[in-house]
């Protein structure tokens, strides 16, 4: 009955939580909360060090992410991870990462994956660095991973003197982040095979099952007869999965364009020509991701480093600008580029599916187009100082040395190029020390002033590096940058760029050099893709929120997250996974006595927003007292306490539903109205406290009075037991000439009052109760001073009483226990 009585009068207040508030809104999606990330081989020469933190992860958000790293996969052989680290806005956290998950054996299952997940959006790269070598990737959550994609990397390469050639082929490595995935691959050229999966064949097409966190490595066969052919080249090579894989695609070890086995090519310094080569890689793009129009920006070097001298006598292409790959999705692709005098587009490239082309020397800003989706990737060139031989007198040449093998010498680099459907809004990144670091942002030139660079506008910064893409309504700086964090931004959501972080290390040390976007857009539009919820509110401070889109549509869900929780927890159902119509979370008060709040932000896949604000409100009560010392009491004795209960708030009624003791003891006992109860807005009822000592210990409690799920600690109370009864109690109101004192204390059966007074006379002895009724009274003469008087034999109840004695005008009152 009590439930039922209880559930009707909290069908009359209504809930404590506001669950009705939201904010609608779009965004462009450029970050993910779960990542799965692994570092390709560094094939590095026996003098290229690693340096002292080799492998990073880098990371990076807009607001104050929490970042767990852990090691996912069950056959790891390196040491496990788990570690959390905070990513606070605007600065990029590096995390160093052992050698021992760089991937180096072929065709072989690996438990290198590392997964990266975080409670808010943030973003990930990798960063590999050793003298002679360097990379970075910036990669894509999960949440974007693909099933099917097309690798970019280069030919078979060679270095080294004739009698210990080094071959180093291309590699692709792909990531897996759910148990049974098959990964299906279709290569260009022949693949070197392994445990897991033998060589397959130029065409044919073999599958490997990964599990959660497993990694898988492939390399193309080297053929030693076919160095620096195109015929090695295992860019275009077709993988597709079940289930959504992440891919990381380049070199083992290569130079951008061809460059010699050795260098300087004669001379007694000619050495392996190590130091123009580098394990060149980024992470590849979805099909999902490929787009119809791009622009290039040429890369930017040193001062030093001056092309266009080298020659092929000396094994060295062309190393004038950046080398251009175009990967065709369709049969039949056409791609076409802006001319360089702004007069129109010239036919380029006809693709047909899976097919790759190379720019191999692309100096200017360029627009390019195509009629169907295609990938585009752009490489950054080696480079190598050749000094002419010294010539005698004799007019022979001299084996002097040349310049010593590093002389001047540059390291190429991968970067993908999103298309421009997917340039972003903001982006932070890092630039590191010791090198030299660049930046390319191409943007629309009449949006100059309307993207900050680190917190100045851009047109204020770099007004005189603007330039023009001819033919165009796009603009682009490339311009050097100092060394840390950086951040781009723009003023409005409507404001597009895209932006290239990378640097280089020429000259004489074993250099290396890095490059990637900082991001990418990675919405899928889709016009049906409308974000609703409905939220839920339950007793004690749970809300129940379900998210949707309409599923006969191709919209779905990216990501739930919470924007701001105080007090709350947000709890994501776990059968949820990103690319569903329907997600449910609950938003869960941790302190139901303190106001809470929560905003819980759900994206769907084409950037559709609802920010739902969930806020929690307590019913309170307070008390008259916090504390309460009934003293010193005989045992058997029952003293009171009356406490008054109070609704502080004025705009609404709480519903008590329980008044008791935290200990629920025998010593003390309430009486009250009965629970559950609604007290009114303002109101406030009174509780009895009594207290009756059943032994001579010290007694505390505390009364609780309950409101629907909290429990108010409301008042303490104290008893002591009195351990002389012999004690006497004297007047404690009193007017000179007249004192008394009353022997033993507490009363039992009789007492002795004890009057010293200067009247003579009729003097008056009442006992009073403590709502101050008298209970009894009786007339003494007083003959003399000090004079005792016998009193007991009250037929009242035991408890607490006060005792007063008038003699002509003259009073005293003392307060006295009589416990039978």
């Amino acid at each position: 009955m009590m439930r039922a009585t209880l559930f009707v009068l909290m069908m009359a207040l209504g809930t404590l939580n506001a669950v009705g508030q939201i904010t609608r809104s779009t965004t462009i999606i450029t970050e993910g909360r779960r990542y799965m990330v692994a570092f390709p081989q560094v094939w590095a020469a026996p003098t290229e060090k690693p340096l002292p933190t080799p492998m990073q992860l880098l990371l990076s958000a807009r607001d104050t992410t929490t970042v767990r790293i852990t090691t996912v996969a069950s056959i790891t052989d390196a040491a496990r991870i788990d570690k959390v680290v905070t990513i606070l806005p605007g600065i990029v956290t590096k995390v160093a990462i052992s050698t021992a998950y760089m991937n180096v054996e072929s065709q072989s299952r690996r438990g290198y994956g590392i997964s990266v997940t975080g409670d808010r959006p943030f973003s990930v790269a990798t960063l590999q660095a050793w003298q002679g070598n360097g990379e970075t990737a910036q990669h894509l959550p999960v949440e974007s991973w693909g099933t099917s994609y097309y690798s970019m990397n280069f030919y078979q390469d060679r270095y080294g003197k004739n009698a210990s050639y080094k071959q180093r082929p291309g590699q692709i490595l792909i990531i897996s982040s759910e148990d049974s995935t098959v990964v299906t691959l279709t290569p260009t050229v022949n693949t070197e095979g392994g445990v897991e999966l033998p060589s397959v064949a130029k065409g044919a097409t073999q599958s490997v099952t990964l599990m959660k966190g497993e990694t898988f490595l492939i390399k193309s066969l080297i053929d030693t007869l076919l160095f620096r052919d195109v015929a090695t080249d295992l860019s275009g090579t077709y993988i597709t999965s079940t289930k959504p894989i992440g891919v990381v695609s380049g070199h083992t070890k290569g130079a951008i364009m061809r460059m010699s086995d050795i260098l300087p090519p004669t001379g007694m310094f000619a050495d392996d020509a190590h130091f123009v080569r580098n394990n060149v890689h980024d992470v590849m793009y979805p099909t999902t991701l490929a787009g119809k129009s791009f622009v290039t920006i040429p890369l930017m070097y040193s001062p030093t480093r001056v092309v266009g001298q080298g020659s092929v006598e000396h094994g060295i292409d062309d190393d004038r600008g950046d080398v251009i790959r175009v990967v065709g999705l369709e049969d039949g692709t056409m791609v076409r580029v802006g001319r360089q005098d702004g007069s129109g587009m010239l036919n380029k490239f006809i693709l047909d599916k899976g097919e790759t082309r190379v720019e191999t020397a692309l100096e200017f800003a360029t627009y390019w187009e195509s009629d169907k989706p295609i990938l585009m990737g752009q490489y950054g060139k080696s480079y190598a100082k050749i000094l002419a031989p010294k010539v005698t007198v004799g007019g022979g040449s001299s084996e002097e040395a040349q310049g010593h093998p590093t002389v001047e010498a540059g390291m190429p680099m991968l970067q993908m190029v999103p298309s421009i459907d997917r340039w972003i809004t903001h982006a932070t990144f890092s630039s590191p020390d010791g090198m030299d670091d660049f930046v390319n942002i191409v943007f629309k030139a009449n949006e100059f002033s309307m993207i900050i660079f680190d917190g100045q506008p851009l047109d204020t910064l770099y007004r005189k590096s603007l330039r023009l893409v001819r033919g165009t309504d796009y603009a682009y700086i490339r311009t050097p940058i100092q060394a840390g964090n950086h951040t781009i931004s723009s003023l409005s959501d409507s404001v597009r760029w895209m932006a290239w972080n990378y640097a280089s290390l020429d000259g004489l040390q074993q250099g290396r050099a890095f490059g990637t976007a900082v991001g990418i857009n990675l919405s899928t539009p889709c016009s049906g893709d409308t974000l609703y919820d409905r939220a839920e509110s339950s007793t004690c401070g749970l809300t129940t929120v379900t998210s949707w889109v309409p599923s006969s549509g191709c919209g779905s869900i990216r990501m739930i997250h919470a924007v701001e929780l105080n007090n709350a927890s947000l709890m994501i159902n776990e059968e949820f996974r990103s690319g569903d119509t329907v997600g449910v979370y609950n938003v869960r008060v941790l302190d139901r006595s303190k106001v809470a709040s929560a905003t819980v932000r759900t994206i769907s896949a084409s950037g559709d927003v609802i920010d739902r604000v969930v806020t929690y409100v307590p019913d309170t009560v307070t008390a008259s007292k916090s504390k309460h010392d009934f003293g010193q009491q005989p045992s058997l004795v029952t003293v009171t306490d009356t406490l008054t209960i109070i609704n502080p708030h004025t705009d609404r009624s709480v519903v008590v539903t329980d008044i008791s003791m935290i200990n629920n003891g025998p010593t003390f006992t309430l009486t009250s109205t009965a629970t559950p109860f609604v007290l009114a807005a303002g109101a406030s009822v009174n509780v009895i406290v009594s207290s009756r000592l059943l032994s001579d210990n010290t007694v505390r409690d505390t009364l609780v009075v309950r409101t629907e799920c909290v429990d108010w600690k409301l008042t303490e109370y104290l008893v002591r037991a009195i351990g002389d009864t012999t004690t006497s109690v004297s007047g404690e109101a009193e007017t000179p000439g007249l004192t008394f004192t009353i022997t033993p204390q507490p009363i039992s059966d009789v007492a002795t009052l004890t009057l010293t007074t200067i009247e003579r006379g009729a003097a008056s002895i009442e006992l009073i109760d403590l709502l101050g009724n008298v209970i009894t009274a009786r007339t003494e003469q007083v003959t003399s001073s000090p004079q005792s008087f016998m009193i007991g034999g009250m037929n009242v109840p035991s408890g607490t009483y006060s005792v007063r004695v008038t003699a002509s005008g003259r009073q005293a009152t003392a307060r006295i226990i009589i416990a039978h």
